[in-house]
């Protein structure tokens, strides 16, 4: 067989120049990094499903069984864009009206002060007009998840549901500083978490319920429907 001949230096060198150009080639140029994106806007559009047979059945049935008994009392609520659920309740001798936010993830009840200055449109609590208020004083501050409020504490009348609780403590807030509660649906929050979770170990509302004897069984649930149904409900010992 013929000798094998040695690969020439020189085709090599230039293999390996032609293989980095390509390389360099691939590579983004140094200012591509820094071009800002283009935006792409999609509009996305709310679907709105009729309720089926068996939702209607099981929504008529239930109005059926609240009709027939007033043993378990029950508030409906309010849905905003099915992401707040609210209801009315009273404070105070007379009556001053609140729309409220029940929530299982704090214990705490605390509505707008007459002084708040951050309160936005809300309602709010006015001592001095009713004749059932009684002073605290103590001071009161909570950090939610998001937002926080502070104020002092007090005690008054609460009544929902034709239930009513003489003396149960309150919170009345004096500061509000979440822009978000400024559009917020709800003037304040009752919370129905555990008493364990409760600023200065206030009893929760639905705790003050049970120990007045108000309630046949400790029990509460939410009943949520769709917006359709417009009968999102919070059944009390059911």
């Amino acid at each position: 067989p013929p000798p094998s001949r040695p690969f020439p230096h020189h085709w090599l060198a230039l293999g390996v120049l032609v293989g980095l150009l390509g390389l360099v080639e691939l590579l983004p140029s140094p200012t591509a990094s820094f071009q800002r994106p283009s935006v792409l806007s999609v509009d996305l559009h709310r679907r709105q499903a009729p309720p089926t047979a068996t939702q209607r059945q099981v929504l008529e049935a239930f109005h059926s069984a609240h009709d027939r008994s007033h043993a378990h009392p029950s508030l409906y609520l309010k849905s905003m864009l099915s992401t707040q659920y609210f209801a009315r309740l009273t404070l105070g001798t007379p009556a001053q009206s609140f729309s409220m936010l029940f929530d299982t993830g704090s214990s705490n009840f605390w509505v707008p002060d007459a002084a708040c200055s951050s309160c936005g449109p809300h309602a709010r609590y006015h001592a001095n007009t009713s004749s059932t208020h009684e002073p605290d004083g103590r001071f009161f501050a909570i950090q939610y998840g998001s937002g926080s409020a502070a104020g002092t504490f007090c005690r008054d009348t609460v009544t929902l549901a034709g239930l009513t609780v003489p003396n149960f403590t309150i919170a009345t807030i004096r500061l509000e500083p979440d822009p978000a509660f400024q559009m917020a649906g709800f003037d304040g929050i009752v919370g129905l978490g555990f008493p364990g979770n409760s600023v200065s170990h206030q009893p929760p509302l639905f705790t003050a319920l049970c120990q007045a004897g108000l309630l046949p069984q400790p029990i509460f649930s939410f009943w949520l429907c769709p917006s359709t149904f417009k009968s999102t409900a919070l059944p009390i010992s059911a």
